[in-house]
């Protein structure tokens, strides 16, 4: 299974385009447990994506 990995700071919007640009079907978060924002945005994403 290929996979894309990012370590850059994204909020949603950037999200949904790294989503979308490599064609991104599922999403796994492996974020600091303290990092809110981006398991919330994640989880957004993934849902918004389907």
């Amino acid at each position: 299974m290929p996979i894309k990995i990012s370590s850059e700071k994204m909020d949603k919007e950037a999200m949904l385009k790294f989503v979308d640009d490599n064609k991104i079907t599922k999403v796994i978060d492996i974020s600091h447990p303290y990092a809110f924002e981006v398991s919330k945005n994640a989880m957004e994403v993934a849902e918004e994506k389907n």
